[in-house]
């Protein structure tokens, strides 16, 4: 495991401190010794020996421990950001963290520029130099203090031994590279590099754009203003741009461009990729998840009964306005309020021109509740309905409808539902009965009837029954003379 280096510096005063805060000397600065390979633990302070937080968003670092300022080729140590606050270097395998001022950097002094500057001295006094960053490459903070550098006694003669590998610099590995492969001159941009057979390289004379399928992207390209300028029988072979301004831009006779379309140039003309080709659907054709340019690509013939579906944003429809979770769109092309349960149908609400058709418009299923009418100006019609002969009445027919019954009959009641209310009046001395769903019970003039008994009137002439839903279980009937006609 690598050994970890503390070092407490106090940025403002410029010194270097212990863990208890109290100020280093000479004989206490931090060491690095030949040949180890330390992780050093650097806690930036404030003048009061708190956190250093002034480094803030993305920076990069690098660090450097020498006794001069030609530390490109010569320093003792040399470490890039990608060495310094690597994950779990920090204190108990943790992660620094430099806006608290925490830079954990990984040390290298196993390398021949160690060997060569201690050579054989017993140590050294150098400085280590922190540098940072910002992503521009504009330097925002230095950092620089004492660090002794130790040499190694050789136990079998008097000078160091050998580092077993070594730590190179930029330039130092750019030297090695220029000894180890021939470097190609008077190659042409753009053309194919290839392998001669004497391993060296060399210019194929062969650009990649005259391959067939070779194709380099050079951009957007607006086909409404034409930026970047284009034109007819120039360009270079392979070059492509990607529309992202629709036009009408005359290239080699097209001028239909479309958002993603590509302009290709073969070497003699431009040509286009259409990525933009209208779609001719029919009946079983699905799009999922699909976005279409409505501006350039108009749907036309599509049947609003069963070719939409899903949610239309408000937004299109008024722009919204006055739209919300409690209002309706309304043929005039507005969002209206629907009535609420205590609100009054009346003229201060609805146009009373148009009342009656509203109210002709419900079915004999649908209910008005706690509703008031305008009777000046809105006559709400009861239905009525006369039999001869016995009659099964349906439930669309039990809702407040009166039936009038002119010879002896029955008339049959479909199953009790909540809100149900008619009347039947006798026309003439005939026996007249109403027969009640053979699961309903009727409870007449108060007395409760066993199910499916039917009550009649035997011949008392303009004699009526008003039956009303009275629960799940069935109707209430009242009348003048009606009696229990049994099952």
């Amino acid at each position: 495991m690598a050994r970890q280096i503390e070092i407490y510096y106090d940025v403002e005063n410029r010194k270097l401190k212990d863990s208890a805060f109290n100020v280093l000397n000479e004989q206490t600065y931090p060491i690095i010794y030949f040949e180890e390979q330390p992780i050093a633990q650097v806690q930036l302070l404030n003048g009061d020996n708190s956190d250093y937080t002034q480094l803030t968003g993305a920076l990069s670092f690098s660090a450097v421990i020498d006794d001069d300022f030609d530390s490109e080729d010569d320093a003792y140590t040399k470490t890039l950001n990608e060495n310094i606050n690597v994950s779990g270097d920090w204190k108990s395998g943790g992660d620094a963290d430099y806006t608290q001022g925490e830079i954990s950097i990984k040390l290298d002094a196993n390398n021949t520029n160690y060997e060569t500057k201690i050579g054989t001295s017993r140590k050294n006094k150098a400085y280590m130099e922190i540098q940072v960053k910002d992503t521009g490459g504009d330097l925002v903070a230095v950092f620089e203090f004492p660090h002794i550098c130790y040499n190694l006694r050789d136990q079998t003669g008097s000078v160091p031994p050998s580092p077993s590998n070594d730590y190179y610099t930029k330039t130092q590995v750019d030297a090695l590279l220029v000894g180890k492969c021939n470097i190609m001159t008077g190659g042409v941009t753009g053309n194919i590099v290839t392998v001669a057979s004497d391993d060296d390289v060399q210019d194929s004379g062969t650009s990649l754009s005259s391959i067939v399928g070779g194709m380099k992207y050079q951009g957007a390209w607006d086909a409404d203003t034409n930026s970047p300028s284009l034109s007819s029988g120039a360009g270079t072979q392979g070059y492509y741009y990607v529309v992202s301004v629709a036009g009408s831009t005359n290239l080699d006779g097209i001028t239909d461009w479309k958002i993603g379309d590509w302009a290709v140039y073969n070497g003699t003309a431009w040509e286009k990729i259409d990525n933009t080709d209208s779609v001719t659907a029919d009946s079983t054709t699905t799009f999922t998840n699909k976005s279409i340019d409505a501006d350039n690509n108009p749907i036309t013939n599509v049947d609003l009964t069963s070719d939409v579906k899903g949610n239309l944003p408000v937004t299109n429809l008024n722009s919204g306005t006055s739209a919300s979770g409690t209002t309706f769109w309304r043929g005039d092309g507005t969002w209206g309020t629907p009535i609420t349960e205590s609100g009054d149908m009346e003229a201060s609400t609805y146009d009373p021109a148009t009342i009656e058709e509203q109210l002709a418009g419900l079915t004999a299923t649908q209910t008005l509740t706690n509703k008031t009418i305008n009777a000046d100006e809105n006559t709400l019609k009861i239905f009525t309905e006369s039999h001869a002969s016995s009659h099964t009445l349906t439930a669309s027919e039990c809702y407040g409808g009166v039936y009038y019954v002119t010879s002896a009959a029955t008339l049959t009641l479909p199953a009790v539902a909540d809100g149900m209310h008619l009347t039947v009046l006798t026309v003439g001395d005939i026996e007249v009965s109403v027969d009640p769903n053979a699961s309903d019970l009727i409870v007449l003039d108060g007395t409760a009837l066993d199910d499916g008994d039917k009550i009649t009137n035997l011949s008392t002439a303009g004699d009526a029954v008003t039956l009303t839903y009275y629960s799940a279980d069935g109707w209430y009937a009242s009348s003048n003379s009606w009696t229990d006609g049994g099952a």
